[in-house]
C-alpha cells in the first residue's frame, strides 16, 4: 500500500547554493553557521546507511527531536527516535548516545512523529500492515504503560492500514490518520483515522468505536497528511484516484467527535485537479491565522516534471479567491522537478515549502502565494550535501527564529537549520 511508507522521492530545487561562513551571511535562506557543520547534520542511525527522518519537532528548551525509519543490517525496518542539542550534536542523555531504535521483530515503517504536552514522543506508521503508534518517554525509552509495552496497533476491517500523521491532544488522547485497504474490490484504499486514549486503547467516543473511514466506490482515497484546526476539526489531505484516471489533490474535513463535517463541501472530500490529465496529490496541510486551509501538493506537468502546488480553502470548502489564482498556485521555482513534502507557516503568514532531489531545498512564498524574492535566490534556498542528493520531509520552528528541515541524504538522516530573517 503506497502511503504507509513514504517513498524517498528525489527531485531538485536548483538555485545558488547558500553556505554559511559566518554571521554576516545570516540572511533569509542562509544556513545557520552555529548549527552542525555549516548548518547541516547527518546521522547514520542504524549503522547501515538506510535511514530517513519523517518528522521533526523542537522542544521548548530548543532540543530537536526527529523520528522515522531505519534499516538494520539484517534488512529489517524499525522505528527510531533521536534527539539533538541546540548545536546539532546528539544528546547523550537520550536513548543510546542520542538514538533509540525499536525493533519489533518484523518490518515497521514510520510515517509521522509528534511531541505530547508532557514531553513524550509519538511515532506513527505501520507494523505488520496495521496502523501503529509507539510512545517514548523524554529519555528515549518506550512508555511501557502505553499499548503493549509502548506500542499500540489499530485494527481496521480489511487486509492493511497505516498512518501518515499523528496528533497529541492536551487531554492525552491521540489522533492517528492515514489510509486503509478495507477489502472492497470496488476501490483500493479509503481514508482512515483512529483516536486512542492516553493508555493506547481505542477511544469509543470517537467515530464508530474509535474508528472512522471514508470510501468512494470506484475511487481510491489516500491520505498523506492531516492537521487539526483551532476549533478541533480534522483536515485530511492526499489524493483521489478514480479507476483508469489520474490522481488529483484531495481535501476532507471532519468534526472533532469523528463524523463528516457537512458544512465543508456538503460533507464530501473536495477534489482539486491542479493538472488536468496529469497527476497531482497533497502531502501536507496547515491552517492560516485567518482560518483558511492551506494544502501543499506535488503537480506533474509534461513540460517541467513536478511543480509546487498550493490550494487555499475556506472552512466551508470554497476557494480563497484572494490567494494565488482563484485559490490555487502552481509554481515552478526551478528548471528541474520540485517535489514538495512539507508546508510550514511563519508568524507573518509567509509560507515555507520543503522538498528535494539532488540538493534538498526550501521555497518561500508570500501569504498571497507569490514566490518571495527576499528569501534565498528568487525564493529558493538549497542545502548542499556531499552526495548531491537529498530530501526534506518535515519542518519545525526553533526559538532563535530559524527553522529546522529534516529528511534524508544518501541513507543518512539530514537536518538543516535555515535562517528566516
Amino acid at each position: 500500500m503506497v502511503p504507509f511508507r513514504r517513498a524517498f522521492v528525489l527531485v531538485c530545487f536548483t538555485a545558488t547554493i547558500l553556505g554559511a561562513t559566518g554571521p554576516a551571511n545570516a540572511t533569509p535562506g542562509a544556513l545557520d553557521p552555529a548549527f552542525g557543520s555549516g548548518g547541516l547534520v547527518t546521522t547514520d542511525v542504524g549503522g547501515n546507511l538506510n535511514s530517513a527522518a519523517d518528522g521533526v519537532a523542537v522542544q521548548p528548551d530548543g532540543r530537536i527531536v526527529i523520528g522515522g525509519s531505519t534499516q538494520l543490517a539484517s534488512g529489517r525496518w524499525c522505528f527510531f527516535v533521536a534527539r539533538y542539542l541546540t548545536d546539532g550534536s546528539l544528546d547523550p542523555s537520550f536513548g543510546n548516545g542520542g538514538i533509540t531504535i525499536t525493533d519489533l521483530g518484523s518490518d515497521t515503517y514510520a510515517g509521522a512523529m509528534t511531541l505530547t504536552a508532557d514531553g513524550h514522543i509519538l511515532v506513527a506508521g505501520s507494523w505488520n500492515s496495521m496502523m501503529t503508534v509507539a510512545e517514548y518517554r523524554a529519555d528515549g525509552s518506550l512508555e511501557t504503560s502505553f499499548g503493549s509495552g509502548g506500542v499500540a496497533q489499530v485494527v481496521f476491517p480489511g487486509p492493511a492500514s497505516g498512518a501518515s500523521a499523528v496528533h497529541a491532544f492536551p487531554d492525552g488522547t491521540i489522533l492517528i490518520t492515514g489510509s486503509a485497504n478495507l477489502g472492497d474490490p470496488s476501490y483500493t484504499e479509503s481514508l482512515a483515522m483512529a483516536r486512542l486514549t492516553a493508555s493506547g486503547l481505542l477511544d469509543t467516543s470517537f467515530g464508530t468505536s474509535g474508528l472512522l473511514t471514508t470510501s468512494m466506490p470506484g475511487t481510491s482515497l489516500v491520505s498523506l497528511g492531516s492537521t487539526v484546526t483551532p476549533k478541533g476539526k480534522i483536515v485530511l489531505v492526499g489524493w483521489s484516484w478514480p479507476t483508469g484516471g489520474s490522481t488529483s489533490t484531495m481535501i476532507a474535513q471532519y468534526l472533532a467527535r469523528g463524523s463528516v463535517d457537512r458544512s465543508f463541501n456538503r460533507g464530501k472530500p473536495k477534489v482539486v485537479d491542479l493538472a488536468p490529465g496529469q497527476d497531482d496529490s497533497s502531502t501536507s496541510v496547515t491552517i492560516t491565522s485567518g482560518g483558511a486551509i492551506l494544502a501543499l501538493s506535488g503537480v506533474s506537468t509534461p513540460s517541467s516534471g513536478t511543480e509546487v502546488g498550493l490550494v487555499s480553502l475556506q472552512p466551508n470548502g470554497s476557494f480563497t479567491t484572494r490567494f494565488g489564482s482563484g485559490g490555487t498556485v502552481v509554481s515552478d521555482p526551478t528548471i528541474h522537478s520540485d517535489q514538495p513534502r512539507a508546508v510550514f507557516l511563519e508568524s507573518d503568514g509567509k509560507i515555507l515549502v520543503a522538498g528535494a532531489n539532488q540538493e534538498p531545498g526550501v521555497v518561500r512564498f508570500t501569504s498571497s502565494g507569490a514566490l518571495d524574492p527576499t528569501f534565498g535566490s528568487g525564493g529558493v534556498a538549497v542545502a548542499y550535501v556531499p552526495s548531491g542528493f537529498g530530501q526534506f520531509n518535515s519542518l519545525a520552528a526553533r526559538p532563535n527564529g530559524s527553522v529546522i528541515a529534516a529528511g534524508v541524504t544518501s541513507g543518512e538522516t539530514l537536518l538543516a537549520a535555515f535562517q528566516t530573517t
